[in-house]
C-alpha cells in the first residue's frame, strides 16, 4: 500500500539527501494550493496569492526558468503535441500565450483570467502542447537536464532514504497540517479515502477537505481532534483495526465521477418509484432528499431525508417497500393484477360486475366507492398502498354489503337460495352462490305475497322475513299444497321454540318496541308481513312465554310514555 510506504518514512527518523528541490508532485501540490486557496489572477504576478498564468508555475521556486509562457516552452528539455501527453502529473501545458499545470486524470490547473482566477478544468480542447518544466525533477531525473524518469532511475543523485531507528519518532517539523503539500499529504489522502473519510481526488495539498476528513478520523479513533497529522494519528491510521467512517449520505454530497454511492442510492430510489430516472445525477439535492424522506416515512422510519448505514441497508434490501403512493391503475390498464382487483371489489360488494382484466369505467366507479368508505382520496385510480389495503383484513366492506342483488355472490347467497327453495319460490336445482335472475324473481315473488315492496333485492328486512318463514313448521308455508286442516298444528314445546327463527323475529320486534315505539310503528307500516308473523308466533309459543312477551312490551311502552 502506498500509504504504508510513506507512513513508514514518516514514522521513522530518516536522513534525506536531495539533488533537486523542485519535483513534479511538488508542482502539482503548489497548483492545487493556488486553486484551493482561490488565488487571484494578477497580470505580471508571480507570488503566492496573486499570479498570472506563467507566474503560477514560476512562483514554485522559479520553476520554468523565467516568467514568460513563451520562455518556458523554449526552456523545456522535452515537449510534444497534446495528443501524445504522457500521464505524468506536473507537466506543463502550453497554448499560444498561455501555460498551465497538468495535475493528472485529464485535468489541468491554470490562472485563467481576472474574472475566473485559478481554475481546475479538463485539458481537452484547451491546449496545444505539453512540456517538461525546466528545473523540475520528473521521476528522479532533473527536468532541466532533459533526462527521462527511466534514464535517471539509477542516478546516485536521486533522493535516498535510510532508516536509522525502529522507534516511531515524529519531530515537530514533520507534522502535516493545513497548507502542507507533497507526497506525504497525497498518501494521507489515499488512506483517509480507503477508510471512507476523504471523498475527493488525492491532490497532495492539505486543504480544508483533508483537514475535515482527518478530524473525523481522529474523533472516530478516540484521539484529540486537532486536524493535524502527528505520530499518534499516524499510528492509528496504519493499524489494521483503523476505524472506518460511518457515512451518512445527505443533501449536498456528490459523487466523484460517473459512479458512486450517491448514484447507487438514486438508482435504487428510482427502482422503487420514489425518484424519477432523469434525477439520477450523482448529486444529493432537494429531490433526492424528498425521495429518501418519503421512503423512510413509508417504511415506518424517521423521515430525516438522510441515509445512514441502517437506512441504506433497508433501501438496498430485496424486500424494500415500493412507493405506496405511486403505481396507480389508470383507466384502460390491463393485466392479471387488474383482474384480482376487480374480483376483490366484487367480493367486498362495491360492484357486481364480473372481472374482465381491463380497468374500465365500472371498475373506476367501484374503486371510488371503496376509497371513499376507506378514508382515501376518491380518485378512482388505486395506487399500491390502496391496493394493499383492498386485499388486507382491514378493508371496509360496501355499506350495502348485506343487500343481496343481481350479480352478488357468496355463502349468504347460497343460504338465501336454500330458504327460497324450501319455501317453494325457487326451483330446487342446488345452490350456485350467485344471485341470478331466478333468485331475483323468487325474491320479488316473496316480497309481493308478503306485503313488501317488490324490488328483487334481498335487503336485511327481506332476508329476515325469508329466514323466519322458512323456519316455520312445514304445514304453515304459504306455498305448500298441503291443507292446513289435513295436518293439525301440534303444540310446540317451549324449549324447541328457543331455536325457532320465528321466535327470533318476534324477539327482534319486542326489542324494537323497547327502544322506541315510534320506530317500531314506522317499521311495521313498511313491513306488514311482520304483523302477520307476530300473530302467527303467538300461536306457536307457550302460554307463559306469550303472556310474558306481551306484558313486557306493554310495560316498556308505558315507561316510555311516562318519560315523555
Amino acid at each position: 500500500m502506498v500509504f504504508s510506504v510513506f507512513l513508514g518514512l514518516h514514522l521513522f527518523k530518516v536522513t534525506e539527501v536531495k539533488a533537486a528541490s523542485l519535483t513534479s508532485s511538488g508542482l502539482v501540490s503548489h497548483a492545487y494550493r493556488a486553486y484551493n486557496e482561490h488565488w487571484s489572477y494578477v497580470w505580471g504576478g508571480a507570488s503566492p496569492g496573486a499570479v498570472d498564468c506563467s507566474g503560477l508555475i514560476y512562483s514554485y521556486g522559479g520553476a520554468g526558468g523565467c516568467h514568460s509562457s513563451g520562455g518556458m516552452i523554449a526552456n523545456s528539455p522535452e515537449s510534444g503535441s497534446i495528443g501524445s501527453i504522457p500521464n505524468i502529473p506536473g507537466l506543463g501545458l502550453w497554448t499560444n500565450g498561455h501555460v498551465g499545470v497538468y495535475v493528472g486524470n485529464g485535468m489541468a490547473i491554470d490562472a485563467e483570467n481576472e474574472r475566473l482566477g485559478v481554475c481546475l478544468k479538463p485539458i481537452a480542447g484547451r491546449w496545444s502542447k505539453w512540456f517538461k518544466v525546466s528545473g523540475v525533477s520528473y521521476g528522479g531525473g532533473s527536468g532541466g537536464s532533459g533526462g527521462s524518469a527511466s534514464s535517471s532511475s539509477s542516478s546516485s543523485s536521486s533522493t535516498k532514504k535510510s532508516i536509522q531507528s525502529s522507534t516511531p519518532i515524529v519531530q515537530k517539523d514533520e507534522t502535516l497540517q493545513l497548507g502542507s503539500s507533497g507526497d506525504m499529504v497525497k498518501a494521507l489522502q489515499t488512506r483517509l479515502g480507503e477508510l471512507g473519510y476523504y471523498k475527493y481526488s488525492d491532490t497532495g495539498y492539505f486543504g480544508n477537505e483533508t483537514k475535515e476528513a482527518l478530524e473525523a478520523f481522529q474523533a472516530k479513533a478516540g484521539l484529540n481532534v486537532t486536524g493535524i497529522f502527528d505520530s499518534k494519528t499516524a499510528t492509528a491510521l496504519s493499524s489494521d483495526n483503523a476505524p472506518k467512517a460511518t457515512t451518512i449520505y445527505a443533501k449536498g454530497m456528490k459523487d466523484d465521477g460517473d459512479t458512486g454511492s450517491v448514484r447507487d442510492i438514486q438508482i435504487r430510489l428510482s427502482q422503487l418509484d420514489y425518484l424519477p430516472a432523469e434525477s439520477i445525477t450523482g448529486y444529493f439535492g432537494d429531490e433526492t432528499e424528498t425521495a429518501v424522506a418519503t421512503f423512510q416515512s413509508s417504511s415506518n422510519l424517521e423521515a430525516t431525508g438522510t441515509v445512514p448505514p441502517e437506512v441504506k441497508d433497508k433501501l438496498m434490501a430485496e424486500n424494500a417497500l415500493m412507493n405506496p403512493n405511486k403505481g396507480e391503475m389508470p383507466l384502460g390498464t390491463t393485466g392479471e393484477e387488474v383482474t384480482k382487483v376487480q374480483q376483490k371489489l366484487r367480493e367486498l360488494r362495491y360492484t357486481t360486475a364480473a372481472a374482465t382484466g381491463t380497468y374500465n369505467e365500472e371498475t373506476m366507479t367501484a374503486a371510488k366507492a371503496f376509497q371513499e368508505f376507506n378514508g382515501m382520496n376518491p380518485t378512482g385510480s388505486l395506487n399500491r398502498g390502496q391496493r394493499e389495503t383492498l386485499f388486507s383484513a382491514n378493508a371496509v366492506k360496501s355499506p350495502t354489503y348485506n343487500n343481496l342483488k343481481l350479480g352478488t355472490y357468496g355463502n349468504d347467497v347460497k343460504v338465501l337460495e336454500e330458504k327460497l327453495s324450501t319455501l317453494g319460490y325457487l326451483e330446487n336445482k342446488g345452490t350456485s352462490g350467485t344471485y341470478g335472475d331466478d333468485v331475483k324473481d323468487a325474491v320479488s315473488s316473496f316480497q309481493d305475497e308478503n306485503g313488501m315492496k317488490s324490488t328483487g333485492v334481498a335487503d336485511v328486512a327481506t332476508r329476515v322475513a325469508i329466514l323466519a318463514e322458512a323456519n316455520v313448521p312445514e304445514n304453515t308455508h304459504t306455498k305448500t299444497t298441503q291443507s292446513v286442516s289435513a295436518s293439525p298444528i301440534n303444540p310446540v314445546k317451549e324449549v324447541d321454540n328457543q331455536d325457532n327463527g320465528l321466535n327470533i323475529a318476534w324477539a327482534v320486534l319486542i326489542f324494537t318496541i323497547m327502544l322506541g315505539g315510534a320506530a317500531s310503528v314506522v317499521f311495521l307500516k313498511r313491513n306488514p308481513y311482520f304483523i302477520k308473523k307476530m300473530r302467527l308466533s303467538l300461536i306457536h309459543i307457550s302460554e307463559p312465554t306469550r303472556l310474558l312477551s306481551i306484558s313486557y312490551a306493554v310495560f316498556c311502552l308505558k315507561k316510555k310514555k311516562k318519560k315523555k
